[in-house]
């Protein structure tokens, strides 16, 4: 947990771990209350399993999809997507479908800006282990734990910094 803490620049109680990314999306999708009219904005350039949990919640949210563009994710288009009813934007720092790396610091500045309440998730799993994790001050950092990290199939590190606590809460 130390070493995982180290490279994610956060303390080890920041840390967990759970049994999959598809078990991490799974417990954030159910962290979070939606009211009637709330939405969630997913990319097309992330992992399959980051978007099938916001689709199968009893009280699903409106799932609005940032749509690439030649396998770039523009910001001027997510800006269109984010208004006052936008409880969480998740997004891949690298995508595992073309590889493209999201800018984050204008990223989580267009977000903070159209919203400083949403939640801002980021699946760092093609970026933890090889690249420098510039997203640390996400809500909620997730990574499988056999790409870059090199461990074994079936884990998967969960980072909630301490300033989000209140955000990101899991009800299991």
């Amino acid at each position: 947990q130390k070493s995982v803490a180290e490279l994610f620049h956060l303390s080890p109680g920041e840390v967990s771990f759970c049994g999959s990314t598809s078990e991490a999306y799974n417990l954030l999708a159910t962290s979070i209350s939606f009211s009637e009219g709330e939405n969630v904005v997913v990319s097309d350039l992330d992992f399959p399993a980051g978007a099938t949990p916001w689709l199968n919640l009893p009280a699903s949210p409106e799932v609005r999809l940032w749509k690439h563009r030649d396998g770039v994710l523009q910001l001027e288009d997510l800006e269109a997507l984010i208004d006052e009813k936008t409880r969480l934007v998740q997004v891949s720092l690298v995508s595992f479908l073309t590889g493209y790396r999201i800018e984050w610091s204008p990223l989580r500045d267009l977000v903070r800006a159209q919203n400083p309440e949403a939640g801002l998730a980021v699946d760092v799993t093609q970026a933890a282990g090889r690249v420098d994790l510039d997203c640390v001050d996400a809500d909620c950092l997730f990574a499988s734990s056999y790409k870059w990290l090199l461990g074994s199939h079936g884990g998967c590190v969960v980072a909630v910094p301490d300033s989000s606590k209140e955000k990101v809460t899991a009800q299991a």
